[in-house]
């Protein structure tokens, strides 16, 4: 598969590294009425999600993954037929040695192709209070985070003090219809987007990490 298409490379690296670790996602999800009221939100594993939603559901459902994990992609993935290129577009955020190496799907396809997808990944931006600069001072300025995903954090100068991280990071939705106007929606994203990691759950990276 990624002889023919090279930009898989990085769902099938993240694939093959991870089935050995404990599968640590966060998975909600919650039954949507047709008249857009949202049911209690649920917490479960994606075995739950499919078995509720793999039978004929009477409403539609969103479901909400943070951290996702190999196991969640693995079932996900072969119980409702979504597209790779949605997770490998989720995976992959770095455009470090792109003159060298596949290009990720955001590159490497077409727009059209992208626009006429039932998904999307959103790349993105965001600024991080790392903590007090006398605690960060010797620090590199290339980190990583601590997840399922490893994401790429940018140390900036310090502001007041502070010390300054930018991550890199994404959120990703497919949306699949049913029959009887029903849906099911997939949404996946870092466990960060209201989280700030510790000293401690930061990385350096190594001579052959990534970069920005």
């Amino acid at each position: 598969m990624t002889l023919r298409n090279p930009s898989l490379v990085a769902l099938s690296s993240f694939l093959n590294k991870q089935p050995g670790t404990i599968c640590n996602s966060c998975i909600r999800y919650a039954e949507v009425e047709k008249d857009g009221q949202v049911g209690p939100s649920l917490k479960g594993t994606t075995r739950e999600f499919v078995s509720r939603a793999g039978s004929t559901p009477a409403k539609s459902i969103l479901m909400v993954v943070e951290n996702i994990h190999s196991e969640d992609i693995d079932i996900l993935g072969s119980s409702f037929g979504i597209d790779p290129f949605f997770f490998a577009g989720h995976i992959a955020s770095s455009y470090s040695g792109i003159e060298n190496s596949p290009p990720p799907p955001l590159l490497a396809l077409p727009p059209s192709q992208i626009a006429s997808r039932e998904y999307f990944n959103i790349h993105y931006q965001k600024v991080l209070d790392l903590g007090a600069e006398s605690d960060l001072g010797l620090a590199p300025y290339h980190l990583t985070l601590r997840a399922n995903i490893p994401r790429n954090i940018r140390r900036l100068p310090a502001l007041s003090g502070r010390s300054i991280g930018l991550l890199r990071g994404c959120i990703s939705v497919v949306k699949q219809y049913l029959p009887n106007g029903l849906w099911l929606c997939k949404i996946i994203t870092n466990n960060l987007l209201s989280y700030i990691p510790r000293a401690d759950e930061l990385v350096r990276f190594d001579s052959g990490g990534p970069r920005y």
